[in-house]
C-alpha cells in the first residue's frame, strides 16, 4: 500500500513519464533480486540491480520524493530496527515463527515468498540446538538484533547473515563448531510479524 501510495503522489506531482521511469526502476530492482536467488553468483544481475538502486536514489534526491522507501530491504545488507531513526509499530498478532535447518539461500528464497506483497515484517533469530528436543517454552540463543525484511529483500544477503552470525556465536561462546552442523539436528527459528506503521 505505501508503494501504491508513493506511486500516486510521484504521478499527480511529476507526471506518468517521470512515474512510468521509476516504475521501470522498481521492477527491474525486483525482478534482478528475485533471480538472484536463483542465480546469486550472475555478475551482470548485481550490476543490473546497482544500477537501478543508484537511479532510483538519484529520482530521490532530484525530486525530494521518498522513492528510496520502495526498495528492497536487506539488499546488501541488514537493516536493524534501532538503526532506522523511525518509530516502529509491530502488529505483534501477525506473529509467526519459520524453522531453518538446511541454511541456504534456496530455503531463506522459499521463506521470502511466503510473506506478503507490499509488506515489511520484523525479524527476529535464534538459534535452537536440537529441534527435536526443543518446544516453544524451552530456551535458545539469541542470534542478532531484530532487523527488516520484506518479500523483495535478498536471500542471499539473509542467508550469509544467518551463516556468519552461527560462526560468530560459535567462536563467542568457545562452542564445538559440530552443534552447526547438519548432522547435529540443529536449527534456527525465525520470528516474524508485519511492520504496522512507522511515524
Amino acid at each position: 500500500m505505501i508503494i501504491l501510495a508513493i506511486l500516486a503522489l510521484i504521478h499527480f506531482q511529476f507526471g506518468f513519464l517521470v512515474l512510468t521511469q521509476i516504475s521501470i526502476l522498481i521492477l527491474t530492482v525486483i525482478l534482478s533480486n528475485s533471480l538472484l536467488g536463483l542465480n546469486p553468483y550472475e555478475k551482470w544481475l548485481h550490476i543490473i540491480k546497482i544500477i537501478s538502486i543508484i537511479l532510483i536514489l538519484y529520482y530521490s534526491t532530484k525530486f525530494k520524493i521518498s522513492t528510496a522507501i520502495m526498495l528492497p530491504l536487506s539488499i546488501s545488507r541488514i537493516s536493524f530496527l534501532n538503526d532506522l531513526d523511525i518509530h516502529i509499530i509491530a502488529d505483534f498478532e501477525s506473529q509467526k515463527i519459520e524453522y531453518f535447518r538446511k541454511f541456504t539461500i534456496e530455503e531463506t528464497s522459499d521463506f521470502l515468498n511466503k510473506l506478503e506483497d507490499d509488506e515489511s515484517y520484523i525479524l527476529e533469530l535464534e538459534f535452537i540446538p536440537n529441534i527435536a528436543l526443543w518446544d516453544l517454552d524451552s530456551p535458545a540463543m539469541l542470534l542478532s538484533k531484530p532487523f527488516l525484511i520484506n518479500r523483495n529483500s535478498s536471500a542471499t544477503t539473509i542467508t550469509k547473515f544467518i551463516l556468519e552470525r552461527l560462526d560468530f556465536m560459535v567462536d563467542y561462546y568457545y562452542l564445538d563448531d559440530t552443534i552447526i552442523q547438519k548432522e547435529s539436528n540443529c536449527a534456527v527459528s525465525l520470528t516474524y510479524c508485519k511492520l504496522l506503521s512507522h511515524l
